[in-house]
């Protein structure tokens, strides 16, 4: 099974059921419609299961408004640059290709998430 990990404040983003596709620059498992991909935790725990359900490539300064459909809104062009080079490790720029990825939920372990986020279980 392909894995993609979500650091902050991504889980928290799930757990509200807000969001539906994912956007990744390095994508080294050539993931494709009908995939099964496990969600980890930045502590390597499985929160959620998966399925691949399309996905498309584009490059950041060509994201079109349906292609921000269920996914998470940056407060800026250059904050979101800023936290896709600290994931990458190197500069992204508006011209950096990009794979959108959508997918529908399988599983969804909320308690693993809350865990996480130190949040009691009951919120």
């Amino acid at each position: 099974m392909k894995v993609l990990y979500f650091g902050e404040p991504i889980p928290e983003i799930l757990v509200e059921g807000n969001k539906n596709s994912t956007f990744r620059v390095c994508d080294s498992q050539n993931i494709r419609q009908g995939d099964l991909i496990s969600f980890l935790l930045p502590d390597d725990t499985p929160f959620a299961e998966v399925q691949c359900t399309g996905t498309k490539m584009t490059r950041f300064e060509d994201l079109t408004p349906e292609d921000w459909e269920g996914h998470e809104r940056f407060p800026s062009d250059v904050k979101m640059f800023e936290i896709y080079s600290n994931w990458e490790k190197r500069p992204i720029t508006k011209s950096d290709s990009v794979k959108i990825i959508r997918f529908e939920y399988r599983t969804f372990c909320r308690d693993a998430v809350l865990e996480y986020l130190g949040r009691d279980r009951s919120e």
